[in-house]
């Protein structure tokens, strides 16, 4: 990567969650709301992210792009929206299949070095259950916390029901809760993780530490 496109990467995967509000891109485009309304039902979340991170920029000594010439700066700016948008679950299979079909990835052409880019910030956007056991069940249960008060605004408005968050009431819960995770990391995370390493070694823990949590939280849902 260039050094501008190291830069953009940083500030895209710092801001690609600004000002996020709790609830997903589909929520809003089924409740027609004024971010769906905005940005056309295109991305909306996601949008709004990339704008918080430039509205960010411009307060008073956080503008860290002020030194960019103006060429520089049209690229930057072009490279971080277009890295942040990636995050979309939308594109999730669209980036399965692009890098699938990827036998090699040339640094030297500029296509691939800025689809990479997208890529890398949409895996680490979704990638916290490939952090090590003692750290990812945390952030697991901050997810799904966030999906059940999601559920909870879907009943209140006479919504369709996201069925992959709503994790039932009593002792239903735990069990529904560790399947959530087998389900995700199996079906959504595992065929996506698996195509790095090839492409970046440096990714190899990572996939496997993302298949030993699949496996452990495997163990949960049986009782062992």
């Amino acid at each position: 990567f260039s050094v501008i496109e190291k830069l953009a990467l940083m500030v895209a995967a710092i801001g690609h969650d600004a000002g996020h509000d709790g609830v997903n891109t589909t929520f809003h485009v089924e409740r027609n709301s004024d971010l769906a309304h905005l940005y056309n039902d295109k991305s909306p979340l996601e949008n709004m992210h990339a704008r918080e991170t430039f509205s960010a920029m411009r307060e008073s000594g956080c503008n860290v792009l002020a030194s960019l010439k103006p060429t520089e700066m049209k690229l930057t700016r072009k490279l971080i929206i277009e890295s942040i948008i990636s995050t979309d679950m939308a594109f999730h299979k669209h980036h399965v299949d692009e890098l699938a079909a990827k036998h090699e990835i040339k640094m030297e052409i500029v296509e691939d070095r800025e689809m990479l880019m997208g890529l890398m910030v949409h895996l680490v956007d979704v990638g916290a259950s490939a952090y090590s056991w003692s750290e990812a069940p945390r952030w697991s249960r901050m997810v799904m916390t966030e999906f059940q008060a999601q559920v909870e605004q879907e009943r209140d408005h006479d919504m369709p029901v996201s069925a992959f968050m709503d994790l039932g009431e009593g002792d239903e819960v735990a069990g529904k809760f560790a399947q959530s995770q087998v389900g995700f990391i199996g079906f959504v995370l595992l065929p996506f993780f698996q195509l790095f390493p090839p492409h970046i070694p440096e990714l190899t823990d990572a996939y496997q530490t993302l298949k030993d949590n699949r496996q452990a939280w495997v163990d949960v849902k049986e009782g062992r």
